[in-house]
């Protein structure tokens, strides 16, 4: 099968990327003073599979066949998995990069059921905050699926991915932004391929006068091509905590408002990296 050949992997460096993993450590432990890996729900490393192929390791998600089906993997920009910001970097902008595989169901070994999210309905797929996470805006992406949202109806099965951010004050809850959507990363042409997934996210800025100049930005590219550009977003208004100074953490995937139509479907994830500074390079991590 198509991407899981024997491939030889290879690590590049690059002094701009703060952190990277393979998961070749076969677990979550992989930490330096600008990263860690955070809480985790229906998520562990697995061997035998990867962007290397039928060998290595990467990240699985179990997202069962419920809705309200959690699986997420937290992440702290700093030292220590801290869920309250007191030691993390607060990076007014980030870059993220990683690779994503959806199933087909047809992969010799098998690595699970076709992976459909018909009824996506804010099923969480990307979020980007400051700590306290419950004080502060998130910046963020979605699944959705059918007419309504960005591109329009897709096929069946299929499902588009939408920009969100919240905007405090407020409920602290995620609100839609933008008009515009990626509606390629999941589809029957698409399964079955490691998809490189970026992200760009920035906080707006304090004006002269106190004010929010409103020109925060969430950006997603899938394989070099750009999905959307949220350019609009308010994100430094005062807080219960005070005012934000950029992002601490976030989580990959996570709360799926509803089911994914297959029983035990997986989701895989490997080759994980960031900056403060520029998009990652493609020289960092494995090499295909």
């Amino acid at each position: 099968m198509a991407n899981l050949l024997m491939l030889s992997r290879r690590r590049g460096s690059d002094a701009s990327t703060l952190f990277f993993d393979d998961f070749s450590s076969g677990d979550f432990s992989k930490s330096n003073a600008n990263f860690s890996w955070g809480g985790r729900t229906n998520v562990a490393v697995i061997s035998g599979f990867s962007r290397a192929g039928n060998t290595g390791q990467c990240v699985r998600f179990n997202f069962g066949n419920t809705a309200n089906q959690l699986s997420e993997l937290r992440f702290c920009f700093g030292p220590t998995n801290d869920t309250t910001g007191a030691t993390a970097l607060h990076h007014p902008e980030v870059w993220l990069r990683y690779y994503i595989y959806f199933p087909t169901g047809n992969e010799s070994p098998f690595v699970g059921p076709k992976a459909v999210n018909a009824n996506a309905s804010n099923n969480k797929f990307f979020r980007c905050f400051a700590l306290p996470e419950s004080d502060y805006p998130r910046y963020g992406a979605s699944f959705y699926r059918g007419a309504g949202y960005g591109l329009g109806s897709v096929a069946v099965g299929d499902a588009e991915v939408g920009p969100q951010a919240g905007q405090y004050p407020g409920t602290g809850t995620v609100s839609q932004v933008g008009t515009s959507y990626s509606s390629g990363l999941l589809n029957d042409s698409t399964r079955g391929q490691w998809r490189k997934v970026e992200w760009y996210c920035k906080r707006s800025t304090l004006g002269d006068v106190g004010l929010d100049n409103g020109n925060g930005v969430i950006t997603m590219w899938l394989d070099n091509v750009l999905q959307f550009s949220v350019t609009n977003i308010n994100s430094y208004e005062a807080t219960p905590t005070g005012p934000v100074s950029g992002f601490d953490g976030g989580y990959l995937f996570g709360a799926q408002d509803a089911a994914w139509t297959n029983a035990g479907t997986y989701v895989y994830l490997d080759d994980f990296a960031y900056s403060n500074t520029r998009r990652v390079p493609d020289s960092v991590g494995s090499s295909i």
